[in-house]
């Protein structure tokens, strides 16, 4: 990543119902929670334009975690915002053997995280949007031959039973 002087880092820590964002501008940390809906990104977004948080001048880092970071990964591509996707593993050996564990704190180390290493990491580049045509199409066709696989295991099965 180019060596951008970044005055706001925010980690963000997603789960399933939620995702809980910790910010550090100017030494200091505040803490919040969303729901892990659009309405929550979209509070996510208001919230950083009321505290007066540019999205030029911040980077964001988040755990890779799937399919529960999708709608947030969506509405910061959109928005133009400099975020990083970091795997949970990476940013575990660089924080260290830690006490203590929830989304709260786990948002704070991610933030910690990223203010320590914001000079190595890689912004996020979403994949074209026909890639992720092809491989939801194909995370379809995997689950149909796998359901036919079973049709015929059971068509075979009763046939041995007659």
């Amino acid at each position: 990543m180019n060596r951008k002087n970044f005055s706001c880092f925010i980690g963000i820590d997603i789960s399933k119902s939620d995702f809980y964002v910790a910010i550090i501008k100017d030494e200091r940390t505040a803490s919040y929670v969303f729901e892990n809906s659009k309405k929550g990104t979209n509070a996510f977004i208001r919230l950083l334009r009321n505290q007066k948080i540019g999205l030029e001048d911040t980077l964001m880092c988040m755990e890779h975690t799937g399919v529960y970071g999708r709608l947030i990964i969506a509405k910061l591509v959109e928005k133009q915002a400099n975020f990083c996707v970091e795997m949970p593993v990476q940013i575990g050996k660089s924080i260290g053997v830690q006490r203590g564990k929830n989304d709260k704190i786990d948002a704070v180390r991610i933030a910690q995280y990223v203010t320590k290493n914001h000079g190595e990491m890689q912004l996020f580049v979403p994949i074209p949007e026909i890639l992720e045509k092809v491989k939801i199409l194909l995370k379809v066709r995997r689950k149909m031959v796998n359901a036919r696989a079973d049709v015929n295991k059971k068509k075979v099965m009763a046939a041995v039973r007659q």
